[in-house]
Parts: C-alpha cells; sequence; structure tokens
C-alpha cells in the first residue's frame, strides 16, 4: 500500500494535502441510459392452394402430368399481391375404382403489419 502526501505531516506539523493532476489521456465518456426499444413481432397471412390435375386424363389415360402454366399462373397471381411462396408438397389421393390423382398444395405467406 503506498502512502500519499496526506499521510505525512509538513514541518508545521499539518498535513499537506496531494497536488491535483491534470490528466492528459482521453477523458472518460459518460453514457445516459437509452430505454430498450424491442421490435414488434412479425405477424403473417397464409393461403393454401391445391392444384388438382385433370380427372379426365388421370382416368383415360391412368395418369397426367401438371399443367406448368397453371402452376405459374397461381404463383404470379400471388405474388403480385404481395405473398410469396413458402411451401409445396405432391399429394396422391386414390379415386373411385379409377386409380389416382395427383395434387399439388401450395402454401403462400404475407408479412403484415
Amino acid at each position: 500500500m503506498t502512502k500519499s502526501n496526506m499521510d505525512f505531516p509538513d514541518q508545521a506539523g499539518e498535513f499537506v494535502p496531494e497536488p491535483v493532476r491534470e490528466s492528459t489521456g482521453p477523458q472518460p465518456v459518460i453514457r445516459q441510459h437509452q430505454p430498450v426499444v424491442r421490435a414488434k413481432p412479425t405477424q403473417y397471412r397464409y393461403i393454401v392452394e391445391r392444384v388438382d390435375e385433370s380427372i379426365l386424363s388421370s382416368v383415360v389415360l391412368g395418369s397426367a402430368t401438371m399443367k406448368t402454366n397453371k402452376l405459374q399462373e397461381l404463383i404470379n397471381l400471388h405474388a403480385a399481391s404481395g405473398y410469396r411462396m413458402v411451401f409445396q408438397i405432391k399429394e396422391q389421393k386414390r379415386t373411385l375404382f379409377l386409380g389416382t390423382r395427383e395434387s399439388i398444395i401450395l402454401t403462400f405467406e404475407k408479412a403484415i403489419s
């Protein structure tokens, strides 16, 4: 432990205060408390669409291909109104003694404020 000038009396017997030194280094930064602003959670609106293949072609041909033009039009329609496609799944359903029929289920999402 070091002793300052306050610990030693001068010749008259009084304690001498330590001289004040001016700092030449960087000054401390005083920061004021800022309130915490929490972001509002984003909410979404969803649309689920089902696109089925033609039942006539699936009955006559046994299986049919999905019309890509129909899918493209549906996706572009929802994209124009601010939705984006976030999920798709291909589903096969049995029809009454006629085989199977394919469907594509599309999920679209849009952020709302």
